[in-house]
């Protein structure tokens, strides 16, 4: 049986997480996207909380697209990139707007890919991707099951789940096990990730 078709026509938001060895696949990734690219990419990758990170002013200078790190209360841009600044969890409201939250590491880091990937199901529903590009923990394992529980009509997902919250600036996000699905959600299954933009009418649900 054929997966249903996503087309990128419906998409709005794309979430996408790294670990601190993925500048590289960030960089052929997001220069690969064009100009006229309209959703918007918001992106997580681990880096050390105690220094300034350089990752977005090298990608603005080889983007088609804008890339910028996030501001408190910013609306999500649309054609844009927006990184997670270092110490700062980056979450979506339900307002989509962005918000940069202090909360407790998650799975040892701030950044983490958890909080934006749960936060941005709850904003986005159907209408997000999310991409898990490489990591050294199940960092993103928990927010992938969010989106594709949102995907799928299946609740509120974890953001709203026992003791864990989104509202306002705090998240908190429990150490949970991981859980098995694809870790490039939205993708047909081995299709590389980079032929997703330059080949929009192949997005595909994952079932």
């Amino acid at each position: 049986m054929d997966t249903p078709v996503l087309p990128l026509s419906r998409i709005e938001a794309v979430v996408i997480g790294a670990s601190a060895g993925g500048v590289d696949a960030l960089l052929t990734l997001l220069t690969a996207l064009p100009a006229g690219f309209r959703p918007a990419v918001l992106v997580v990758i681990h880096v050390p909380p105690d220094q300034p990170s350089g990752i977005a002013a090298l990608l603005d200078q080889r983007c088609a697209l804008p890339v910028t790190e996030a501001l408190d209360k910013q609306p999500v841009p649309s054609g844009a990139v927006v990184f997670a600044p270092p110490n700062y969890h980056l979450l979506v409201e339900p307002t989509r707007t962005l918000a940069l939250s202090i909360d407790a590491p998650v799975r040892y880091s701030r950044p983490a890919i958890d909080p934006l990937f749960e936060s941005a199901s709850i904003a986005y529903g159907a209408q997000l991707l999310a991409l898990l590009l490489t990591g050294g923990s199940d960092d993103g394992s928990e927010g992938l099951a969010a989106v594709r529980a949102r995907r799928h009509g299946l609740g509120p997902g974890p953001g709203h789940r026992g003791g864990e919250h989104h509202a306002g600036r705090g998240h908190r996000v429990g150490r949970r096990g991981r859980s098995a699905f694809d870790r490039t959600h939205g993708a047909e299954p081995g299709r590389p990730v980079m032929n997703l933009f330059q080949s929009p009418s192949n997005f595909r649900e994952t079932p």
